[in-house]
C-alpha cells in the first residue's frame, strides 16, 4: 500500500505518516489520506486518528486507527 496526501496525491513524506506522527508525540483525528495498491489503483480514502502511548518518562509507542470513508466522501462530492 502507498499512502498519499489526499489533496496532491503525492506520497506522504516520512514525517507525515500516521504512526510516525503518533510516535513523535502528536495526537490527531480525521487526518484524511489516500491509500492505493496495485489491485486498487483508484484507492481508498481513509480517516486516521492517532495518539502516542506514554509512560512516566517518554513516548513508548503509538496507536493509529484507520477508517475507510471512501463511500461517505463520494456521496458528499455528489451533493455539491
Amino acid at each position: 500500500y502507498g499512502l498519499y496526501d489526499l489533496g496532491t496525491e503525492q506520497l506522504l513524506k516520512y514525517e507525515d505518516l500516521p504512526m510516525v506522527r503518533a510516535l513523535n508525540g502528536e495526537t490527531f483525528s480525521d487526518y484524511r489520506i489516500l491509500s492505493r495498491n496495485p489491485r486498487n489503483p483508484e484507492g481508498y480514502i481513509l480517516s486516521v486518528s492517532g495518539r502516542p502511548i506514554r509512560n512516566a518518562e517518554a513516548t513508548v509507542g503509538g496507536i493509529t486507527t484507520f477508517r475507510d470513508i471512501t463511500s461517505m466522501v463520494k456521496m458528499e462530492q455528489e451533493q455539491i
